[in-house]
């Protein structure tokens, strides 16, 4: 019966002690995008402190992005970038993001779409 108990203790502490260090995702979802040549804009939600909108342009190989804050769940904005000619492959993406930086990614759940832009 020691034996037993002193297991249960040694297993409390050990769980005790990892679960604090293990990661939540950061998951991020769009409710509503609106998805131009100039701009992409975007509603949803999250369960991270911040989603960050990040549009990539092919032709041109630049990356355009803004950091959003997520209050009580939900985020909404818009990232602007130089207009491209229509039919340009634009991919937008939205992810959860624990740091208001376009490298900080979980991994979590999140959007992403590559298209031909429309004005």
């Amino acid at each position: 019966m020691r034996k037993l108990a002193a297991c249960l203790v040694v297993l409390m502490l050990v769980v005790g002690f990892t679960i604090p260090f293990q990661s939540a995702s950061a998951d991020a979802y769009v409710k509503f995008a609106e998805l131009t040549c100039s701009s992409f804009k975007a509603v949803g939600s999250s369960d991270a402190p911040y989603v960050i909108l990040f549009v990539y342009e092919y032709n041109t190989a630049q990356v355009y992005w803004v950091a959003l804050p997520v209050i009580d769940g939900s985020y909404g904005g818009k990232v602007v970038f130089p207009e491209q000619q229509p039919g340009t492959m634009i991919d937008y993406y939205v992810w959860g993001a624990p740091e208001p930086d376009y490298n900080s990614f979980d991994r979590g759940a999140y959007y992403n779409t590559l298209i031909p832009c429309t004005i």
